[in-house]
C-alpha cells in the first residue's frame, strides 16, 4: 500500500513538472511570436511614415508617427494584460514579466539560449 502511495505521489510530481515544462514553453513560443509581430509592425510602419513623408509632407507623417506609436503603445499594454491573465493559475510563478522591458528581456534570453543550444548541436 505505501508503495502504490509513494508511486502515484512521484507520478502526480513528474507529471506536475512535465506540464511545468510544456507550459513555459508554450509561453516562450508566445513570447517569440510577440517579438516576431513587434519586428513586422515596427517595419511596416516605419515604411508607412516615409511614405506618407514623400506625400503629404513631415508634418502630417509626424502626426501620422504619433498616432501609431499612442496605438502601438495601447497595443503592448494589452498584450501584457493578456499574456498575464491567460497563464495558467498553477504556473504564474514561471511568469516573471510586468512590463514591456521584461517581456523584451526574457526574449532576449531565449534567443540566446537558443543560439547557444545551436552552437553546442
Amino acid at each position: 500500500m505505501g508503495g502504490y502511495l509513494l508511486r502515484a505521489l512521484m507520478d502526480g510530481v513528474i507529471n506536475y513538472g512535465m506540464i511545468g515544462k510544456l507550459v513555459e514553453e508554450a509561453g516562450d513560443a508566445v513570447l517569440k511570436l510577440i517579438g516576431t509581430a513587434v519586428y513586422k509592425i515596427s517595419y511596416v510602419d516605419q515604411l508607412c511614415i516615409k511614405s506618407i513623408q514623400l506625400t503629404s509632407g513631415k508634418e502630417n507623417a509626424k502626426r501620422i508617427r504619433n498616432e501609431l506609436e499612442a496605438e502601438f503603445e495601447e497595443w503592448k499594454k494589452s498584450t501584457i494584460v493578456g499574456l498575464k491573465e491567460n497563464y495558467p493559475q498553477k504556473y504564474k510563478w514561471q511568469l516573471e514579466i510586468n512590463d514591456w522591458d521584461e517581456i523584451m528581456s526574457r526574449l532576449t534570453d531565449i534567443y540566446k539560449k537558443e543560439k547557444l543550444d545551436n552552437n553546442v548541436e
